[in-house]
C-alpha cells in the first residue's frame, strides 16, 4: 500500500515539474530588435520581388501608425498586379494584438476583393495567407514563400 502511494506521489511530482517547465517556456519570445528581424527576413528566398514599405504605406494599407508600434517591416509588391506582401509588426504591448490582427485581416479582405474576378492567381495567394501573433509580434505574409518566411521568423524570435 505504501509503495503504491509513493509511486503516486512521484508521478504527481513529475507531472507538476513537466507542467511548470511547459508553462515557463511557452510563449516566451526573445526581444529581438526589428532591424535584426528585417535584416534576416530581407535576405530570404522570394524577397527580391518586393520593395520596402514606409510608415505612410503602413498607414495607407493597414491603418496602423508607426508611433503606436515598437517597429515594423513592410514589404510590398513591386507591381500593382502582384499580391505578394510581408508585414512583421513588433507591438509595444500585447494588448495591441487584437487591433493589429483586425487591421491585417481588413487588408487581406481588401486585397482579395480587389483581385477577385480577374486575378485568379493573386486570389489563390490571398486565400493562402499566413497570419500569426506571437507575444508582441505579428507576422503576415501573402506569397508562395509565406511558409518559409514564417518558419524563419519563428526561428529568429525563438533564438
Amino acid at each position: 500500500m505504501k509503495h503504491n502511494f509513493l509511486f503516486i506521489k512521484i508521478g504527481l511530482m513529475a507531472f507538476i515539474a513537466v507542467f511548470l517547465i511547459l508553462i515557463c517556456t511557452s510563449g516566451n519570445y526573445a526581444d529581438k530588435p526589428m532591424e535584426q528581424i528585417a535584416s534576416v527576413l530581407s535576405q530570404a528566398e522570394g524577397m527580391d520581388g518586393l520593395k520596402a514599405g514606409a510608415a505612410g504605406d503602413l498607414r495607407r494599407y493597414y491603418n496602423l501608425e508607426e508611433e503606436d508600434l515598437e517597429g515594423f517591416m513592410l514589404c510590398l509588391p513591386a507591381s500593382p498586379m502582384d499580391a505578394d506582401e510581408l508585414l512583421v509588426v513588433k507591438m509595444k504591448d500585447e494588448q495591441q494584438a487584437s487591433a493589429v490582427e483586425q487591421a491585417i485581416l481588413q487588408r487581406q479582405a481588401s486585397q482579395k476583393a480587389s483581385f477577385e474576378g480577374y486575378g485568379a492567381q493573386q486570389t489563390a495567394l490571398l486565400n493562402g495567407y499566413v497570419l500569426e501573433i506571437k507575444g508582441r509580434y505579428a507576422f503576415y505574409a501573402v506569397s508562395p514563400y509565406a511558409q518559409g518566411w514564417q518558419s524563419l521568423f519563428s526561428e529568429i524570435i525563438r533564438a
